[in-house]
């Protein structure tokens, strides 16, 4: 099977850990979670790191264990190293994918950083690329779900901020996707939610992977995505553990102190499913809809989701 790594592209809140962890319980695939954030943690001074992982409860057995102690022992073992791993300047010599997937043996990796400038600097040195395959997914959510997310986490900031900035993340997002030359598709997070098998069928055939129906209950998959990402995606995997291993019991609550927006009632209560989020529907005000269509309506129009 040919390498790939697939780069899911979106606005903030998108659905991307979903759809990464999905594809990352394939057996040929691994979910790498948003990588951008692994510079945070390995670039700590001290050999414990902050944590890494957004799954285990304690020290990584992939992240800890198997790939921080391999970047020690090589000459990136000074201050920042994973930063200047994976900067600009080692971009040019050293494919971070490849190493992974040395380490892994997974023929797939999946990379749900979301942002633009991030794929494009790991993509800059295409000689680094010759044997392996880039392929771009752009996951589209509908605005207004989006900034409601963002308003339940920041409600500080208000409607009109909250929509400009994504119109802003939209506009920039789209220009890439039109000037991506490889292989690439769009899919819309409704979509995925409210008919996973179907989309992520339709999914693996667009990327040259054989369908297995176990990716769908990825929360009985081992995973070891960077910390990040949506706690309530991952938290159908401590659901599912904590019947097995006590310590899952309280995870959810200990990585989230002090987190408003996560609401621990609202996933307990979808149980080991996967459904789709319409929360926006009932949450935002009429003056806040009027506010977000205004500023983005006109954007929104391929994004959105039938009332």
């Amino acid at each position: 099977m040919e390498r790939k790594v697939i780069f899911i592209m979106g606005a903030a809140h998108c659905g991307s850990t979903l759809l990464d962890l999905i594809l990352g319980s394939h057996s040929k695939a691994f979910s790498l979670g948003e990588l951008h954030y692994i510079g945070n943690h390995l670039d700590k001074t001290d050999n414990n790191y902050a944590r890494i992982c957004g799954v285990c409860v304690d020290r990584c057995s992939f992240w800890n264990d198997r790939v921080a102690p391999r970047i020690l022992t090589q000459q990136f073992s000074h201050k920042n190293r994973l930063r200047r791993l994976i900067s600009k300047v080692n971009l040019y010599r050293f494919n971070f994918y490849e190493y992974l997937m040395q380490i892994t043996n997974a023929d797939i990796l999946i990379d749900s950083s979301k942002g633009p400038e991030w794929i494009r600097q790991q993509l800059k040195p295409f000689y680094l690329w010759s044997h392996i395959e880039p392929i771009l997914i752009y996951l589209c959510r509908d605005g207004r779900a989006v900034c409601n997310s963002l308003l339940r986490k920041y409600p500080e900031r208000g409607m009109e901020y909250i929509a400009q900035a994504w119109k802003r993340d939209i506009e920039e997002r789209n220009r890439y996707f039109t000037d991506f030359k490889k292989r690439k598709f769009k899919i819309h997070y409704e979509d995925l939610a409210s008919n996973p098998a179907s989309v992520v069928r339709d999914i693996c055939d667009k990327i040259s992977l054989p369908y297995e129906a176990e990716m769908l209950e990825y929360w009985r998959h081992e995973h070891h995505p960077v910390d990040g990402g949506n706690l309530g995606t991952r938290s159908l995997i401590f659901q599912y553990r904590e019947n097995s291993d006590p310590k899952f019991s309280n995870h959810w609550s200990e990585i989230n102190k002090g987190d408003k927006h996560y609401s621990k009632k609202h996933y307990s209560g979808i149980g080991l499913s996967i459904k789709p989020d319409f929360r926006w529907k009932f949450e935002l005000r009429s003056d806040q809809l009027e506010t977000f269509d205004s500023i983005a309506g006109e954007i929104n129009r391929p994004f959105a989701f039938p009332n």
